[in-house]
């Protein structure tokens, strides 16, 4: 995968930064919005992400709801895919609300599966510009999840032994988690983490998390003259003990000592490492979003993990937040 080189212009500073970067283009996977797959509209916005310098997009989808709702999702997946391919995308379709859990992992394995395969017959058997991740942020046990994450890549295989797979850890894509996983007995994978530590500051203020982040106005990198009151509402929670460690936890060394760790593990294994996800709530002040974004960007660089931020437009949307143009 091409690494895209960007300048970020940041409204509040003089400074340029540059990242190399691609960018979830967020939405589809948003059941609760009934969400329509408006090919048209699709389109125009990949165009947007092309005219802005990204040429890498994470395409974050339900499957369960598009497969359900729109017996045309198989057809306009593959337009999706052709049209990418022409304007030189790459693209990644990940499996949102796949609903896997210990109760059901079995007959939901199944339903994976046949999903992914029902896809395949609808892709071209050399797309070199797709990447099928295969669930998105499993939260069964790791034993589970080796069990299942090898029957899906085993039928994927069967049915198409060169298409690029990408897959991750339990507990949500933990690079902790994954970085005690021996790798698959399959070729041509992308293991995947997420990023977004420390939570106090890039989830800070969102409601689906609970109290433990209802503390707001917190900077980063960590300064002790702006850091607010902690919220009474995330008193004896995992939040307090957090903004307790901020101090060690809200700065670059503690970025890079987290992803250094994950990449080192890639290198032992000879395995190719993403992040497809990391990024920081609206919630957060400008300019505390740029430095994080700009940090975390800046040690998945050094150690060259193609990244992907999450997301163009919503919650950790970075539509308006910065300019982005060419380099």
């Amino acid at each position: 995968m091409i690494f895209i080189s960007t300048i970020f212009s940041c409204k509040s500073q003089n400074s340029l930064v540059s990242i190399g970067y691609g960018v979830n283009l967020t939405g589809l996977e948003r059941t609760w919005e009934f969400p329509e797959f408006d090919l048209g509209d699709l389109k125009k916005k990949l165009l947007i992400l092309e005219n802005n310098g990204v040429k890498e997009i994470r395409l974050p989808l339900s499957f369960n709801y598009h497969f359900e709702s729109d017996p045309h999702f198989p057809k306009k997946i593959k337009r999706v895919i052709a049209f990418c391919s022409r304007r030189g995308l790459k693209l990644v379709l990940a499996n949102f609300d796949h609903q896997l859990t210990e109760e059901n992992a079995d007959q939901q394995t199944n339903k994976i599966i046949d999903q992914w395969l029902i896809l395949l017959d609808f892709l071209p058997k050399n797309a070199q510009n797709v990447y099928l991740e295969i669930v998105n942020e499993p939260t069964v046990s790791p034993t589970t999840w080796h069990r299942v994450s090898n029957q899906i890549i085993s039928e994927i295989r069967k049915k198409n032994n060169a298409i690029s797979i990408v897959v991750g850890a339990s507990n949500a894509n933990s690079m902790f988690e994954l970085s005690r996983m021996e790798p698959y007995p399959f070729e041509n994978l992308i293991y995947t983490f997420h990023y977004y530590e420390p939570y106090i500051f890039t989830h800070q203020g969102t409601s689906w998390t609970g109290d433990q982040h209802a503390t707001v106005d917190i900077p980063y990198p960590y300064d002790e003259r702006k850091m607010p009151n902690l919220s009474p509402k995330s008193k004896e929670t995992a939040g307090e003990v957090n903004f307790r460690d901020y101090n060690k936890t809200g700065n670059l060394v503690a970025v890079e000592d987290k992803i250094s760790q994950i990449a080192a593990w890639a290198k032992t294994h000879g395995v190719a490492l993403w992040c497809t996800e990391y990024g920081v709530t609206v919630n957060a002040d400008h300019d505390s979003r740029v430095n994080y974004l700009k940090d975390v960007g800046q040690i998945l660089t050094k150690y060259a993990i193609p990244s992907f931020i999450w997301e163009w437009e919503g919650n950790f949307g970075v539509k308006g937040l910065i300019e982005i143009s060419s380099k």
